[in-house]
């Protein structure tokens, strides 16, 4: 989930359907937590790629690895996440897990935005940015 800079002409990014069976006992959060806490950072940015085949779209892992963070660091926690598919749901459970600051990036403009991001909906977006 730590984010690395891609400098490419990509489309919005998904995962294809199916992986997350496999990820079962995946220990992501607590690698991310431990990493966080070796690293010493100050900022921490936590973001993923759109989990649309999760019923939860990803939320539950989100407040993991914030969970893992606070309990081995004292770094601000940041989160980049997705729109949840509009799962108000989904989004309290991030803001449950008392992130410093949630982002959520609508990529580009209303009129491009069915071509850049086909699986998601602009005023979603202006609606999780708005909760």
């Amino acid at each position: 989930m730590i984010s690395r800079a891609v400098h490419a002409p990509l489309r919005f990014l998904r995962r294809r359907a199916g992986t997350a069976e496999r990820l079962r006992g995946w220990d992501e959060p607590r690698r991310v937590g431990e990493t966080v806490a070796a690293m010493n950072l100050r900022h921490t940015v936590i973001t993923s790629v759109a989990r649309d085949d999760l019923k939860d779209g990803g939320s539950t892992v989100f407040a993991q690895v914030i969970a893992e963070i606070r309990k081995r660091s004292r770094t601000v926690v940041e989160v980049l996440i997705p729109d949840f598919r509009g799962s108000m749901a989904n989004l309290q459970r991030v803001i449950d897990a008392r992130p410093e600051v949630i982002n959520h990036n609508i990529e580009t403009v209303a009129r491009l935005h069915p071509v850049v991001r086909p699986s998601a909906r602009y005023d979603r977006s202006l609606e999780l940015l708005g909760a």
